[in-house]
This record gives structure tokens, C-alpha cells and sequence, in this order.
């Protein structure tokens, strides 16, 4: 069946007092009382989907993979990665950062990396962003490194502290 030309309280009048309006005001109230999909997916579940969809739009850059390069360079064994960005230009995997299923992994400068549980993330309260007028740029949470990038855009940089802050939302 058409409804489609029936605008306005139309349908509902068409079915008043006939054994379709129980079914319909019924229907009608399901469908209004269950919450949004976000809200039925788990935590961890938003995050990666939110990875994904960073790594979408900036697809040269960033990934929901990790290279097995950078995954060393990272000290990562079995984590799930949502999203993953190696920083250096032969892919050397001295510097970058990694979104897994336990948290942050950062390494930055051929330094140690540095992990942040996602517990410790939901605690955090001060988040520093990347500002466009950096050209090395770090997203710090608590004083500690979980983003680093180089030669990031200004869209980028929007992007990267949109998702940092919708991840911290979500948990």
C-alpha cells in the first residue's frame, strides 16, 4: 500500500475507530521510545566507528590497520587497533600514535612510547588540542602525548581534536 499522498493526521484519521488504530498508536510508540543507535552500541564499539570514520576522510595519512613496522615500534602485542598513524617519512614506525581497544599509544621523536589506558582518558580532565599554528603538533591528555603528527592541515588538526574529544564523550 501507498500512503504516501496522505500528509498531516491523514492516515491516523483513515484508521480511527477501525482495529488498525490500536496497532498503529502502538507502533507509533515503539518506535518513539527506544533510544538512538549510538546509544545501543557499546563504548567500544563508537570509538572504533568513529576511528573509521576519521580514517575515511583522511584516508593518506591515517588507518584502521597498523603496519607491523609500527605496531613494533609502538610496543603493541595483541591490541585491536582502531586507528593508527605512522609519522615518519619511510614509515619507520619511530614516531606515531595508535587509537587500540585499551587506549592511547604515542610515541614521539624516536622516544619511548607512551601509553593511556582509556580508564585513565575518561579521568583526565584537562585536554590540551592541536593549534594550527603548530606544524608539529601533539594532542595532550593530562600533559601526556596520545596524538602526534606532522604537516597536519588545519582541517586535520579539526578532525583530530573533534575525535579525541568525541572519544572522550563516549566513554
Amino acid at each position: 500500500l501507498d500512503f504516501s499522498g496522505i500528509t498531516g493526521g491523514g492516515l491516523k484519521n483513515m484508521v480511527k475507530g477501525t482495529a488498525f488504530e490500536l496497532e498503529l498508536t502502538s507502533l507509533s510508540q515503539s518506535i518513539t521510545s527506544h533510544p538512538p543507535v549510538e546509544q545501543l552500541l557499546k563504548p567500544m564499539e563508537r570509538v572504533r566507528l568513529l576511528c573509521e570514520d576519521f580514517a575515511s576522510k583522511h584516508p593518506k595519512r591515517y588507518s584502521i590497520a597498523i603496519s607491523d613496522v609500527l605496531k613494533t615500534g609502538l610496543g603493541l602485542t595483541d591490541e585491536k587497533v582502531y586507528l593508527s598513524h605512522d609519522d615518519t617519512w619511510l614509515k619507520s614506525g619511530k614516531n606515531g600514535f595508535a587509537v587500540t581497544d585499551r587506549g592511547f599509544v604515542c610515541r614521539n621523536f624516536s622516544g619511548n612510547p607512551q601509553a593511556l589506558s582509556f580508564k585513565d582518558f575518561k579521568a583526565v580532565k584537562e585536554i590540551t588540542p592541536i593549534t594550527s599554528k603548530l606544524s608539529d603538533a601533539n594532542i595532550l591528555a593530562g600533559g601526556q602525548p596520545i596524538v602526534y603528527v606532522t604537516g597536519a592541515s588545519d582541517t586535520e588538526k579539526n578532525d583530530l581534536n573533534h575525535l579525541i574529544q568525541s572519544i572522550q564523550k563516549t566513554l
